[in-house]
C-alpha cells in the first residue's frame, strides 16, 4: 500500500523513491528536492564556483532523477546524489575545455612553486604550462598517458578503457594516483613521484 502523499515527510528516502517509481506521482520526488536541494547547491558552488551555474546545475540534477530513479535501485540516496552532483559539476567543467583543467584539482600555490633559481617568464599561463608538461613527463606512462586523455581529449573513464584496453578500475586508478604523484612533483619541485 502506498502512503498518503500528507504523510511523506515521514517516509524514508528509499520509501520515496519506492513510491516515486510505482506512481509516477512527482510529489514524491518533491519530497525528495526539499530534503536535498541545498546540499546539491552547496556541492555545485565547490566545484563550479559559480551561483547562477550552481541553480542551474540543481535544476538539471533533479530533472534528470526523473528518469535516473524508474531505472536504478539505489541503497544510499543521500551518498548516492552526491556522487552525481560531483560527477555532473565535473563534466560541466571538462564541457567548457577550458586548457589546463588539470590544474583544478591542485591548489594555486602548488601550481607556482617557487625556488630560488626559477625565473618567471612573462606570461604566468606559459609558466603554469611548462611546470604541468614537466610534472606530466616525470609520471609513469599508464598515469600520464590517462591524465592526458581525461583533462586534454576530454575522454570519458569508458572511452579511455575502450581506447588502451584497460578496464574502469585500472583507468579510475591512473588518473587518481597521477593526480597525486602531480601534486607531490610540484610541491616537490619535482623530485619525488611513484
Amino acid at each position: 500500500m502506498i502512503p498518503l502523499l500528507n504523510s511523506k515527510k515521514k517516509l524514508t528516502d528509499t520509501d520515496l523513491i519506492n513510491n516515486f517509481a510505482k506512481t509516477k506521482n512527482p510529489e514524491f520526488l518533491g519530497e525528495l528536492y526539499i530534503r536535498y536541494h541545498h546540499l546539491v547547491y552547496l556541492g555545485c558552488q565547490k566545484y563550479l564556483k559559480n551561483k547562477e551555474e550552481s541553480k542551474d546545475a540543481v535544476n538539471d540534477i533533479f530533472q534528470n532523477l526523473i528518469d535516473t530513479l524508474r531505472k536504478q535501485e539505489i541503497q544510499n540516496f543521500k551518498s548516492w546524489l552526491y556522487i552525481v552532483t560531483k560527477n555532473h559539476c565535473l563534466m560541466k567543467i571538462r564541457s567548457k575545455k577550458e586548457p589546463l583543467t588539470i590544474m583544478d584539482s591542485i591548489s594555486l600555490e602548488e601550481q607556482i612553486m617557487e625556488n630560488p633559481d626559477f625565473h618567471h617568464p612573462n606570461n604566468e599561463s606559459e609558466l603554469k604550462e611548462e611546470k604541468l608538461k614537466n610534472a606530466l613527463s616525470l609520471l609513469p606512462h599508464d598515469q600520464k598517458k590517462c591524465l592526458t586523455m581525461f583533462y586534454f581529449a576530454n575522454k570519458s573513464y569508458k572511452d579511455i578503457a575502450h581506447e588502451i584496453g584497460y578496464d574502469l578500475r585500472q583507468v579510475k586508478s591512473h588518473i587518481q594516483n597521477g593526480k597525486r604523484n602531480l601534486k607531490n612533483i610540484l610541491s616537490n619541485n619535482g623530485n619525488s613521484h611513484e
